[in-house]
């Protein structure tokens, strides 16, 4: 036994069904079977005649629709599980579905993996013609063929398409859609997408769109069912008037959240409403905020799309009014005995029955949707609902344009908004980087011809002239280029120029908006230099006024705004401000090279000075040997015998000469030093013993002078790496002074200290002291303090001096600390555990 198909299904698409193994079924809208080949036949029973869905198969509360809206809009043809009915041996089964027009072809098998791929079923349907059906190229999505169906829906024949890609025939819009449904369809996972096809006669057509990619004539295709929204035959099934219902809502809700524009979707939504219910017009209208009025904005059927449609009508004088302000739909049968409110005026003469509803969202109205017929026609409540589901979606595409619109006038705003943030950040930049160059220049030439040169630019000026102040007279010190060539070097005198005087007496800006008609101005300045506009601002820095800028409009009179007046100022102080730093840092660098000069010749005197301090050690060391040598002959008595007032003379010769010697030797040291040419001999020392024995030697002068000495050098002091005869000498010279310049009765301390990094050595008397503006020259070499000294505490000056060099070339340090009156303290730094070079 076989059941044939009510309608819409050849005999080639039978004859196919019947030959597959596996169980083929189909069900209309309403769960009915209509078909069922041999192998569905052995798997539900030979009683499955006029049985329904539900009666076979076990699912739940859902109805057979239910099911098939729930596979259609998540994953087209994916697999379900059920189990038959308890009497049916409760098998489980997979069930795979393909929705055709007017229902859904089923096929049940009891293996997960179901048949391969449904390619029977989708060739009994491409070659049944039961759907447009498209085979397409999964390697580059190109159309191979399709069927009869697909030719009618597209208006082309087979061999136009072929070899042409897919989406060529899809709207442009669409066009993401159809290429996402392909590449889904390649991973064998799709969904539904409703798309505009293209018509060779340059229509669209509204459509829904499903692919899978399966074996089809022996190779991997992809093989897309669509199917027309507009094909509706107004069926009497109630199930079939559900479905076209129930699809057109699923377009709409489709091209609510598409790429359509708001017109193009509304325009589509109320041709798709008129469509599915024959009605021959209809009307959708928004309501304008700003006035109050109803617009229309989309029409289809009597005319209505060629009438006035900047035409608006007023919400309280129409049906549509009506609608908008009960906020619930307005049913009139029959126009010409409606006691109401009167219709659009587009439907007069036209239109006999109406229905209005209104078009809301978030709770409010915001325009109406109006059906309309020239004959009298009921609408019944299920219009009515299936006109206000609409109605709800329309409410909610419009209010997502509203809001993007709203969206769009902000971003619009905000973008003006960055616009305008980024000129001004631009000015202040082109402020900041002028500023930045007219401070930190230091050369005054180049910091005027920036200044001329960039001022202008930033207040959008023709001209820029600096003057400089001499008196009662101003000459131009750097002016814009065009001037400059023109007009060369300007002059005036300040007591005929009415506005520079004043802006430099009361040292306030002057404004000239009009310059030919401003009171008392020199004319002949005004025509020569072709001014019509200026700005005129006194250069004033430290409280001086330094000379006078003009900022000129050669083009035209002007209004100065207060901000360019503003501008001008700050720009005046900085510029009065540069000038004044370039020409201090003018008068410094003079001031600095007259130093350097003078330090030139000061280093040429100190140089020369050490060359003759060589030249004279050379030249004393030979004679002062020599009387030397005849001096201690003649106190040896070897040239005969002295007397004793000749020996006390020799003797004063002798101390004479040794003293002598002694200048000479560190004149000689200090030159050497100098010329870094001293040699020192680098050997591990005790300084605890080198001490020692200063204090041995010099213990007879301390005595002679009723001085007391006392040491304080730890025994673990440690070894440090010095020119033992040096560092003596550096104690030697130190304690020597200390002895010279303290009183009899005094005391002479010498300490020794371990630092981490050196050895500290001080020396420390109870003398007469050393005022504090002296200390850093005591070192410094033939210096000697104007302090109470007589001639018998005054030297050469050298010993400090040579002291500071020798220390120091061992990488040390010596200072002096002192009061007058409370003795002086003298202290060297040597460092450890470092042995030095062997010269320096």
């Amino acid at each position: 036994m076989k059941m044939q198909f009510d309608s819409g299904v050849g005999e080639r698409s039978s004859r196919i069904f019947d030959s597959l193994p596996e169980a083929i079924l189909f069900f209309n809208l309403a769960g009915e079977l209509r078909y069922v080949n041999s192998a569905g036949l052995a798997l539900i029973g030979q009683e499955a005649r006029n049985r329904r869905f539900c009666d076979i198969a076990d699912c739940g509360q859902a109805s057979f629709r239910d099911l098939i809206d729930d596979i259609r809009s998540r994953m087209v043809g994916d697999q379900v599980v059920l189990r038959l009915r308890p009497d049916k041996g409760g098998r489980r089964l997979y069930l795979n579905v393909v929705p055709v027009d007017g229902g859904a072809i089923c096929t049940l098998t009891d293996r997960k993996a179901a048949a391969p791929e449904n390619e029977s079923m989708y060739r009994a349907i491409y070659y049944g013609a039961m759907e447009a059906i498209f085979v397409v190229d999964p390697r580059n999505l190109r159309i191979l063929s399709m069927n009869s169906t697909a030719e009618d829906l597209t208006g082309y024949r087979c061999p136009e398409l072929e070899g042409r890609a897919f989406e060529e025939i899809v709207a442009v819009p669409d066009r993401e859609n159809a290429r996402r449904v392909m590449s889904k369809a390649t991973a064998d996972s799709i969904r539904t997408k409703y798309v505009d096809l293209r018509r060779k006669d340059g229509t669209s057509v509204p459509a829904e769109m499903n692919a899978r990619c399966i074996n089809f004539d022996s190779r991997r295709v992809i093989v897309s069912l669509v199917r027309d929204i507009y094909r509706f035959e107004h069926p009497e099934d109630e199930a079939a008037q559900l479905d076209n219902e129930l699809s057109a809502l699923n377009y709409i809700g489709a091209i609510a959240g598409g790429r359509l524009g708001l017109h193009d979707a509304l325009d589509r939504a109320i041709r798709l409403v008129c469509k599915v219910k024959d009605i021959p017009a209809g009307r959708i209208y928004l309501l304008d905020r700003a006035t109050g009025e109803l617009r229309p904005e989309a029409s289809f059927g009597m005319d209505l799309e060629r009438s006035d449609k900047k035409g608006t009508i007023r919400p309280g004088e129409c049906v549509e009014g009506l609608a908008v302000s009960t906020g619930e739909p307005i049913v009139v049968e029959d126009l010409g005995t409606w006691q109401g409110p009167a219709c659009d005026r587009a439907y007069a003469g036209r239109a006999r029955s109406l229905v209005s509803v209104p078009v809301s969202s978030r709770g409010m109205t915001i325009g109406v949707m109006d059906l309309a017929t020239p004959e009298k026609r009921p609408f019944t409540p299920r219009d009515v609902r299936f006109f206000t589901s609409v109605a709800g979606i329309i409410g909610v595409m419009a209010d997502h344009d509203i809001h993007v619109r709203e969206m769009e006038a902000h971003a619009a705003e905000d973008e003006k908004l960055a616009l305008e943030m980024q000129r001004q950040a631009d000015e202040l930049r082109r402020n900041y980087e002028l500023l930045r160059r007219i401070t930190q220049s230091i050369n005054l030439d180049d910091t005027l011809e920036s200044i001329v040169k960039n001022v202008p630019i930033l207040l959008r000026l023709d001209g820029c002239v600096i003057y400089r102040l001499e008196e009662r007279e101003i000459r131009s010190v750097r002016a814009t280029e065009s001037i400059t060539k023109k007009f060369g070097t300007l002059r005036y005198d300040l007591d005929r120029l009415v506005a520079t005087r004043e802006a430099v007496d009361k040292r306030r800006t002057i404004v000239v908006n009009d310059a030919l008609n401003y009171p008392g101005i020199a004319m002949d300045v005004v025509r020569g230099l072709n001014i019509r506009a200026m700005i005129i601002l006194p250069l004033i820095a430290r409280g001086k006024t330094l000379g006078v800028m003009w900022l000129l409009d050669t083009a035209t009179p002007r209004k100065f705004s207060d901000v360019d007046i503003q501008r001008s100022n700050m720009l005046s102080d900085q510029v009065a401000i540069a000038i004044d730093n370039a020409m201090l840092f003018r008068q410094l660098s003079e001031a600095n090279r007259q130093l350097e000069d003078s330090y030139d010749r000061l280093k040429n005197l100190d140089s020369m000075k050490m060359e003759f301090f060589t030249l004279l050690s050379h030249e004393l060391r030979t004679p002062l040997t020599t009387i030397k040598g005849y001096a201690d002959l003649l106190q040896d008595g070897v040239l005969g015998p002295l007397n004793e007032e000749q020996r006390d003379k020799l003797a004063r010769i002798s101390a004479g000469v040794d003293r002598l010697t002694k200048i000479v030797e560190n004149l000689s040291d200090l030159s050497s030093i100098a010329s870094k040419k001293y040699v020192v001999d680098i050997i591990p020392v005790s300084l605890n013993d080198l001490i020692n024995e200063v204090v041995k030697g010099m213990a007879f002068l301390a005595e002679s002078k009723g001085i007391d000495i006392t040491t304080d050098v730890p025994l673990n002091l440690p070894i440090v790496y010095v020119d033992r005869a040096r560092i003596m000498q550096v104690v030697l010279n130190i304690l020597n002074n200390a002895i010279k310049y303290t009183p009899s009765g005094g005391h002479v301390t010498i300490r020794a200290r371990d630092e981490p990094d050196h050895v500290l050595v001080s020396v420390h008397d109870t003398g007469i002291g050393i005022p504090r503006r002296d200390l850093e020259n005591i070192f410094s070499g033939f210096y000697h303090s104007g302090y109470k000294l007589s001639y018998e505490y005054k030297g050469a000056g050298l010993g400090l001096a040579l002291s500071r060099g020798i220390v120091e070339s061992h990488g040390g340090h010596i200072w002096a600390e002192s009061e007058v009156g409370k003795g002086s303290t003298f202290y060297f730094t040597l460092p450890k555990n470092a042995p030095l070079k062997q010269s320096h």
